[in-house]
C-alpha cells in the first residue's frame, strides 16, 4: 500500500485552515518547528500514525477519513 502524503497533506491544511489556526500553532501544538510542519502539510515529509492520530485530534478530523490517501497495489 502506498499512501498521497501531498493528498494527505492537502487534506491537513486544508482542515487547519479552516479552523482559523496557522502552522505555528500546530507545529508547537505537535513539539514540530514550523518548517518541518510546513513540509508535513505539503507531503515533503512521511507522518507516522501516532503523529497523525494527534493531528487528526487536534484538527476534528476522523483518524479513518485518512484511509482515502492510502492506495492498495
Amino acid at each position: 500500500m502506498a499512501i498521497s502524503y501531498q493528498k494527505l497533506g492537502r487534506c491537513i491544511r486544508n482542515r487547519r485552515k479552516e479552523k482559523g489556526i496557522t502552522q505555528e500553532k500546530m507545529a508547537e501544538q505537535m513539539g514540530y518547528s514550523a518548517g518541518y510542519y510546513s513540509k508535513l502539510e505539503r507531503g515533503e515529509r512521511k507522518i507516522s500514525l501516532d503523529h497523525l492520530s494527534r493531528i487528526s485530534d487536534l484538527l476534528d478530523i476522523p483518524l479513518h477519513q485518512s484511509s482515502i490517501y492510502i492506495s492498495r497495489g
